[in-house]
């Protein structure tokens, strides 16, 4: 976990920090879970605990921002994930992988769960997507790491991020002082 404020990055990268949860579900269950099948929609806590409870699923380090990092750090620049995180297993899953994947992070740590991704795929290998959002709806412009940001060469958001949190990307980008990279996202 990276908390270095004086190491230079060519790319900080920020978006909703997810663990992916990936499952096979029949068609005709989908809609239990207040998804329609190839849609994407906001999911409560309680929604994540019944799939949680009720499947077998897979968990991956994810977002958007997470995986651009992973990316360009594998193209052997320098990159670093501002991630959002919570005092829970995920987070604990999500800081053990990035680390096994020689992903850097700065960590920023709320009270309660980290954002979740499900991915529910139907035997037609139709995907159709809840996101809990957890802790990232607690940020504030305080957390971020002015520095870091301000440092860095470019700095990577999505729309899914400025979507969530406008006030808080908008604070961010001004930071980058113009070396944005914006994802659009889907």
């Amino acid at each position: 976990m990276a908390k270095d404020k004086m190491k230079e990055y060519d790319l900080v990268a920020f978006c909703n920090t997810l663990v992916d949860y990936v499952t096979n579900i029949d068609e005709n269950d989908v809609s239990q879970y207040g998804l329609r099948k190839g849609d994407f929609r906001e999911i409560d806590k309680r929604t994540k605990s019944k799939i949680e409870s009720k499947f077998n699923i897979e968990k991956f380090v994810g977002g958007s921002g997470a995986n651009v990092a992973y990316g360009v750090s594998n193209l052997g620049l320098n990159a670093l994930y501002i991630a959002t995180v919570g005092d829970d297993e995920n987070s604990d899953f999500y800081i053990r992988n990035s680390k096994k994947e020689n992903l850097d992070l700065y960590c920023i740590e709320k009270n309660g769960d980290t954002g979740v991704a499900v991915t529910l795929i139907t035997p037609d290998k139709e995907r159709s997507f809840g996101v809990f959002y957890g802790v990232m709806k607690k940020l504030k412009e305080k957390d971020l790491p002015n520095n870091i940001i301000g440092n860095a060469k470019n700095f990577f958001i999505t729309l899914y991020a400025i979507d969530l949190n406008p006030k808080i990307a908008i604070k961010a980008m001004d930071l980058a002082k113009g070396r944005v990279c914006l994802d659009l996202s889907s």
